[in-house]
């Protein structure tokens, strides 16, 4: 080979080299709810209850980890909290009743779990798919739930 084209030869491997190492890093997964950061931020699982991220949740395992979660939101006693409800219902997307701006998510009818908590006289709300990991939804990003879509 010509000393010019060796040189360009060599130029453009290593191009294609650094082109295909950028390409192919993998980028980080995207979680699928980024943690609530009010009322206060909280350790991701309440103190004294840890579930097992592959354990499906009961309505009644639902409701207690979000008394305990906002419980320690909040620093005060299980006895300051009251159910105001717990009920299974239909969100309208992926979102589960709570989009975060700029996000997207799949557009399909969802069952899921709405519970509402009182504290203080505030109403604080969980949602999470059915037998999911309930989160805190801040009052700003509460959607409706379809009517006639949830049970009682």
């Amino acid at each position: 080979m010509h000393q010019p084209l060796r040189k360009y030869f060599y130029l453009g491997v290593c191009s294609t080299v650094l082109v295909i190492n950028a390409c192919s890093e993998q980028q980080p997964a995207l979680a699928a709810r980024p943690p609530v950061e009010s009322p206060e931020a909280a350790p991701a699982n309440p103190a004294g209850y840890q579930p097992e991220t592959h354990m499906v949740m009961s309505l009644e395992q639902q409701i207690t980890y979000s008394q305990q979660d906002l419980s320690v939101r909040l620093g005060i006693t299980l006895d300051s909290l009251s159910t105001a409800e717990a009920k299974t219902v239909t969100w309208r997307s992926g979102a589960l009743g709570c989009p975060e701006p700029g996000m997207n998510y799949t557009q399909a009818l969802l069952p899921g779990v709405r519970i509402v908590l009182r504290a203080h006289n505030t109403s604080y709300q969980y949602h999470a798919a059915v037998g999911g990991q309930p989160f805190l939804c801040p009052q700003e990003r509460i959607e409706t739930v379809l009517p006639g879509m949830g049970t009682e």
